[in-house]
Formats: C-alpha cells, sequence, structure tokens
C-alpha cells in the first residue's frame, strides 16, 4: 500500500471511529423525524459485527470531506497558533479539495417573524449547507457546543454543523451537530 494510501485510509478509519462515538442521524420512532443519538458501543463492536443503521449520516460524504481537510491543517501547522491561521489554512485546503464553501458569513437571527439587528458570523459555510465553526482552544467545552447550536437554529435550513477545534495538543478535536 503506498504512504498517500495509508494516510487516506487513517483519515478516513479516524472519521469513522469519530462518527460512531459522537453522533449518529437516526429518526425518531415515535416522530419520525431526525435526532441526534450517541452511540455508547465500543469501537470493536462498533466496527465488527454491527448492523448498518437503517438510515444515512446527513451529508456524511460532505463532513468527511471537511473533516479530512482539517486534520490535514492540523498535521502540517499542529496546534499553538491563532484561530486566524488555522481558518486561512482551511480555506486553502479546501480549495485544494475543490470543496465549494463561504467564508465569514452573517447568520440572520428572527425573533417573532422580525429580523434583529444582530447576527451571528460563522467561521465557513462548505457546500452552501454546513456551517463550519473553529476554534483553537485547550479544549471544546459546552459553550462551544451552545455556540454552534444556537448558529444551527440562526440558520434558515441548515441541519448540519461542525465544531473543530485545533488548540488540542495530540490531535484535531471535533464535534458534528445536526438539528
Amino acid at each position: 500500500m503506498l504512504r498517500g494510501e495509508r494516510k487516506e485510509r487513517a483519515i478516513h478509519e479516524e472519521h469513522e471511529e469519530h462518527e460512531g462515538k459522537m453522533s449518529a442521524n437516526r429518526l425518531d420512532d415515535a416522530t419520525q423525524e431526525p435526532r441526534l443519538v450517541r452511540d455508547t458501543s465500543n469501537r470493536a463492536s462498533a466496527r465488527v459485527g454491527r448492523p448498518a443503521a437503517s438510515t444515512e449520516l446527513l451529508m456524511r460524504d460532505e463532513v468527511f470531506t471537511i473533516v479530512g481537510a482539517a486534520i490535514e491543517v492540523h498535521r502540517v501547522l499542529g496546534s499553538g497558533f491563532l484561530e486566524a491561521v488555522y481558518q486561512e489554512a482551511l480555506q486553502l485546503e479546501l480549495e485544494d479539495r475543490k470543496v465549494p464553501f463561504a467564508p465569514q458569513q452573517l447568520l440572520t437571527i428572527q425573533y417573532k417573524n422580525r429580523r434583529l439587528n444582530n447576527r451571528y458570523l460563522v467561521d465557513v459555510v462548505c457546500y452552501g449547507e454546513i456551517l463550519v465553526e473553529l476554534k483553537a482552544l485547550d479544549r471544546l467545552t459546552s459553550k462551544e457546543e451552545a455556540q454552534i447550536l444556537n448558529y444551527l437554529k440562526a440558520s434558515s435550513g441548515t441541519r448540519v454543523a461542525l465544531l473543530i477545534n485545533f488548540g488540542s495538543l495530540r490531535k484535531l478535536e471535533w464535534k458534528r451537530f445536526v438539528l
């Protein structure tokens, strides 16, 4: 196996492990609406003998591509830079991978069908449908998770978001959110 193939395979395996642990898009039995659930099974059982999920993750391949680009940025730069540095590097990596994206997008907030003057500024919107919020922190907290959930609520029609933290020392930290 070539070195590049091993790298892509490792990225794919890391992505699959994280996807299985952090989020899975399932249908709620009562309402048949998508809901976010956490897979608490261990890694070994997740890989061997587990039946396929009845529904696919929303924007699965697109999320995989974005996370792969972020992993590459973290691999090259490591931790310790400011968020703006990672954003610029990620934008270059997304361009190289031909991912359509728009940086620094304003999200309008509605209150009782009226537009508020305050707006959210999301770091990147990929594929016109995936919000990507970047951080350079020691670790992610519930504060950052609440921020990305508010971004999802404020965006009309957007259901998938990624919270990516480049500040973690050992490896890239990321979470996928679905509304």
